[in-house]
């Protein structure tokens, strides 16, 4: 029993750091600043022959070389190319290296005076920027109107904006002003964490940066780069012909397997993330022959939204190979541009949830350190990256394979020897990881796309799925892993005087420990991949990855070290701990699998509930506690029911219809029927049921909703129920959106939330068609795109508290609370 308790409290050392990076943080109130704020543009004649344009640019926000543009509105007056400074250096890990601008920056433009007599002209100026929060500003586009007359001196001029936020009044700019200065502090320190969150999220065609290549004669390419934490549905692409020639047809796209994604409402989904790369065939085309093709699309961003379709129109003739580079904006027939939420409401008020874990945030805040120009820093910071994963639970398998390693057949080990066997296991994982960062450096950053794409491969997930399917029953004492017998004899023979394992063996076996844990390095792994990729440079990307799977291994070398003197010598006690491990492998290759297929909920709902019901039964969940056993054998003991437990709760789930092992009730015929859904009874307002009896609504759970489209219809519902006492909510919705659906599933139907807006009139906004009148209804609110829920005061007045993706039941509760108090 003591060996058993000292093994217990080796793991639990480890425990609690993994324990932590899952805790979400909590709410960030930030607002980020207006454009026209965080970059104050002044455009002057410098003299008769130069203008001069200006930019004075806010703390943690910076401004992209590449984006400023000119051009003359007026005929008769030409600009000359602009004299741009260079601008720093910044290294980005979708578009490689970028020069932007910081604090200010100064531009000077010739000017060509064709019209002599032409005194006033008008100059379109292009700019656009970003906050190190992670927010990037549409770009901003505005018309400024200057006179030859006055030399050096700023005029008053009139400014139409496009794709922006309309300037507010004096008093509003006061308000945000205010509200800015009040969390200025707070939000800097939270920038400077890298755990700011904003409201904003990318253009549609910034987000998915489509580019086509035809071959002239029998396959088009699609690929589709996709901005990070955001993802492209598989089931949402579409390939057609428009006016399709004679005899001409599309054959069937091949599309890749992509990454399994379980979505609540619509169950497990395929997606792509970072890249995805689709041929489609072209049959009995012609040369010289028209060929329109119409690529339809869909995504999300993880944060919580998701985009309306986009359909992109892309021209070829055959006989004719070509390459089409960033589709713009003018190709989409259907797109929805964002623009930064400036709020009417008080900004300090209009939240956003942020349900980011640590883990996540500490990720995105080293792929930031690694993109800076710090070379210290960004080492350290890879070396951070793999000590992080050495605290997730893809490393506890690797203890019981140290310790095997370091203890061999149970003879005296010194901590020197254990120090040498598990720093060669070490390295030589750290040196897988370094080859691959050196092949990725080396190829560029195309290598890097090809990465990425070859990740959501069902070939490498299922090779993975093997790998760690052939690991865990060799820690059943299946087989055992060695080398042929005519190797063995010799590394035998070179190592006779060697205790506890061989150092070949103790690397070979890091090696193929890189193949298990390397997919478990989730955000961070993915940080020091896009570092590789962009450095270009072979022995960057080799060194940047050693060092990751350096850090990883860092606290298995303390194991090496001291393995001799915490754990007892070899015995029964190591089976236990083995098998331990290959229950956790069992479970990292069942969680893989799943991406595989979406077809099979059932089937792997029935596999995770044999996993935990056979896990309780070899931790003796069925077996009597010995009498007078120590109170450690009670709480192991316990343990073990639980886990027992836990499998017939997902058996049962599973057989009812439930889809995720972690609540295996969601999605359950047991949970859909009745219990989830409220009795209006229950929370019945009369004044209320009066007051909706001759409205036009619509039904979801026991909430009724009222119908509107227009904003003309807004402000007569907002208008007519204040009138009758009563506060207002307005929720966004469409058909394609996941989020919003999941909204009416989970959280409309809890009873608590019935009661919670049982004096609050609800309207809904159906968005589907995404028409002129919902774009102008979005427009006014201020949003682009659903889920959004605003909420409205007796007075008719936003009150802020606004909610842009999906939270669960509590945290919905909680910005209900905050919009109208804890009595309405």
């Amino acid at each position: 029993m003591k060996l058993l308790s000292k093994i217990s409290l080796l793991f639990l050392l480890f425990m609690p750091a993994s324990l932590l990076l899952a805790v979400e943080d909590a709410d960030d109130d930030g607002v980020p600043l207006p454009p026209d704020v965080a970059f104050k543009q002044k455009v002057n004649l410098k003299d008769q022959h130069t203008i001069q344009a200006s930019w004075s640019i806010e703390n943690k926000y910076y401004m992209y070389r590449n984006k400023f543009k000119f051009v003359s509105k007026t005929k008769g007056i030409e600009l000359g190319t602009a004299n741009i400074p260079p601008g720093k250096k910044k290294k980005d890990p979708l578009f490689g290296i970028v020069n932007i601008f910081r604090n200010n920056v100064n531009i000077q433009i010739p000017i060509k005076r064709i019209d002599q007599s032409i005194t006033e002209f008008s100059v379109e100026v292009h700019s656009q920027g970003c906050a190190d929060i992670g927010i990037c500003y549409p770009p901003q586009k505005k018309i400024v109107k200057l006179t030859l007359a006055a030399l050096a001196t700023p005029l008053a001029t009139t400014s139409i904006t496009t794709n922006t936020t309309k300037s507010s009044s004096s008093s509003d700019k006061k308000q945000t002003d205010k509200s800015v200065k009040a969390t200025k502090d707070i939000k800097n320190f939270g920038n400077a964490l890298g755990l700011g969150q904003a409201d904003e999220y990318l253009e549609v065609d910034k987000a998915f940066q489509l580019d086509t290549e035809y071959n002239g004669n029998d396959m088009i390419i699609a690929r589709w780069k996709v901005a990070d934490a955001y993802y492209l549905y598989k089931k949402q692409f579409k390939f057609t012909l428009a006016n399709a020639p004679p005899g001409v047809s599309l054959g069937t796209p091949q599309i890749p397997a992509g990454k399994l994604k379980k979505d609540p409402a619509f169950g497990n989904v395929y997606v792509f993330y970072k890249y995805v790369e689709i041929k489609i065939p072209v049959k009995g085309a012609s040369k010289g022959q028209k060929l329109n093709l119409i690529i339809r699309s869909q995504g999300c961003a993880d944060a919580g939204l998701c985009y309306p379709p986009v359909t992109q129109i892309a021209a070829y003739t055959s006989g004719q190979a070509i390459s089409i580079k960033n589709y713009s904006p003018s190709l989409t027939a259907q797109t929805t541009k964002p623009s930064i939420n400036i709020k009417k409401a008080n900004p300090a008020n209009s939240t956003v949830e942020d349900d980011q874990s640590l883990f996540e945030k500490i990720g995105d805040w080293f792929t930031k350190a690694l993109n800076g120009d710090n070379i210290f820093i960004a080492l350290m910071s890879m070396l951070g990256l793999g000590l992080l994963v050495a605290f997730t639970a893809c490393m506890y398998p690797m203890i019981p394979i140290v310790c095997a390693l370091v203890i061999g057949e149970g003879k005296t080990v010194t901590k020197y020897r254990g120090f040498v066997m598990s720093t060669t296991y070490v390295l030589s994982m750290a040196l897988v990881f370094g080859i691959l960062g050196g092949v990725v450096g080396y190829l560029g950053k195309s290598s890097g796309i090809s990465f990425a794409a070859a990740a959501q491969d069902p070939l490498i997930i299922g090779t993975v799925v093997l790998i760690m399917i052939f690991l865990a029953l060799a820690m059943f004492g299946v087989f055992n892993i060695q080398m042929p017998s005519f190797l063995q004899n010799k590394l035998d023979a070179a190592n006779r005087n060697q205790k506890g394992g061989t150092l070949i063996g103790a690397a070979a076996t890091g090696a193929i420990s890189a193949l298990v844990v390397g997919p478990c390095g989730g955000p961070f792994l993915l940080a020091a991949l896009s570092y590789a990729t962009t450095s270009g440079n072979m022995f960057n990307g080799f060194l940047y990855l050693f060092l990751f799977g350096l850090g990883m291994g860092l606290p298995l070398i303390i194991v090496g070290i001291y393995g001799s003197s915490i754990l007892p010598r070899a015995g029964n006690w190591m089976s236990m701990v083995k098998h331990t491990g290959g229950i956790i492998l069992l479970a990292l290759a069942l969680y893989f699998a799943e991406r595989l297929t979406d077809q099979m909920p059932g089937l792997f709902m029935m596999l995770w509930a044999l996993l935990f019901i056979m896990a309780g039964i070899y931790f003796r969940a069925l077996e009597p506690v010995p009498t007078g056993a120590s109170g450690k054998r009670y709480i192991l003991k316990g343990g073990a029911v639980i886990i027992f437990l836990w499998g017939i709760l997902v058996a049962i789930g599973g057989l009812t219809g439930g889809i995720i092992a972690s609540d295996p009730f969601e999605g359950s015929s047991l949970t859909n029927s009745g219990s989830t859904t409220a009795t209006l009874s229950n929370n019945a307002n009369p004044r209320k049921i009066a007051y909706l009896a001759d409205k036009k609504v619509k039904t979801k759970g026991s909430l009724k909703f009222i119908t509107i489209k227009s904003k003309a219809d807004l402000l007569q519902e907002i208008k007519q129920a204040n009138a009758a006492g009563f506060n207002v909510m307005l929720d966004f919705y469409a058909t394609w959106c996941t989020y919003c659906i999941q909204f009416d599933v989970y959280v409309f139907k809890k009873p608590e939330v019935v009661a919670a807006l049982s004096n609050t009139i609800l309207l809904e906004a159906d968005v589907t068609a995404n028409d002129k009148v919902d774009k102008e209804l979005m427009k006014y609110i201020k949003i682009f795109a659903p889920p959004a829920i605003i909420f409205y005061g007796k007075n008719g007045q936003e009150v802020g508290k606004r909610v842009y993706k999906f939270v669960k039941k509590k945290r919905f509760l909680k910005r209900v609370k905050g919009a109208f108090g804890s009595h309405q």
